[in-house]
């Protein structure tokens, strides 16, 4: 059994998670694990090893690599991804859901002018947020203004960048969701910038519930990914793949939950 992926810290929140559920569902379960960090570029020659009876990859692979092992017939299942379309087993977590959630709560405060930062363009979620963020705004009742939606890199200096190019176009949000904890740090900081304040002038929710880890000394509004759970259950799918038990091709869609806390308040008219 070989836990592939490409990350540099396995210390970093994510991995740790992921790895932590996997381990645990390890204990219970027949099976010898092997941890591989491997770029996409050697994976074609990893295959052709053929030391292990299946994979479960953690980190994103690009499209073409994860069709190679589709065509080499390798049983593995995608940890925290999923390739839309295509008969392949996943565990993600629901983006939809989370956006959904988001807008609504946001909305239940006395927010309308609401902007979502969907993380980088290449961000396979990103199709589901945008598509939940309109769905969202329309069932409100509230109009659609995609320049509320934008795509931009991951990390603090995203978040920052993305949420000041809204204030500069005079567009002014009052509340935002970030993807990720780091991108809405990254909105706290450039609200603070221009003299505003979280939550009394603008209310923040991010996603991983990675605090402390999130730079914001705001406590972070958050959503809880279930990445524990996903490692766990990805573990679980990948052993009865390989035993011949699962019966279908799975994508398992495990949804967030929203964890309130200081950086976001109630809109003063």
């Amino acid at each position: 059994m070989v836990l592939l992926s490409d990350f540099d810290e396995a210390d970093h929140f994510y991995i740790s998670r992921l790895l932590s559920g996997i381990l645990s569902a390890a204990k219970s379960q027949p099976c010898a694990l092997k941890i591989i960090s491997i770029g996409s570029s050697y994976l074609s020659s990893f295959i052709e090893q053929g030391d292990f009876d299946g994979i479960v990859v953690l980190t994103e692979l690009p499209d073409s690599s994860v069709y190679l092992l589709m065509e080499k017939k390798i049983k593995f299942v995608l940890a925290g991804n999923d390739l839309t379309g295509e008969p392949i087993a996943g565990i993600t977590t629901d983006t939809f859901d989370a956006v959904a959630q988001a807008v609504t709560y946001l909305h239940s405060l006395g927010h309308k002018k609401i902007s979502i930062l969907g993380g980088p363009s290449y961000n396979k979620s990103i199709l589901a947020a945008r598509e939940a963020f309109q769905h969202s705004i329309e069932e409100l009742g509230l109009p659609y203004d995609e320049n509320y939606f934008l795509a931009c890199p991951w990390g603090e200096a995203g978040g920052y960048a993305a949420a000041d190019s809204l204030f500069a176009a005079g567009l002014n949000p009052t509340a935002f969701f970030a993807v990720e904890d780091y991108l809405a740090g990254g909105v706290i900081r450039a609200a603070e910038k221009r003299g505003l304040s979280v939550p009394r002038d603008i209310s923040v929710i991010g996603s991983g519930n990675m605090l402390p880890s999130c730079n914001s000394h705001v406590p972070l509004t958050t959503f809880d990914n279930k990445i524990y759970e996903i490692g766990f259950k990805s573990l679980e799918l990948l052993l009865k793949i390989i035993n011949g038990t699962a019966k279908n091709v799975c994508k398992i869609r495990i949804k967030p939950e929203l964890i309130i806390r200081a950086s976001c308040g109630q809109l003063s008219v």
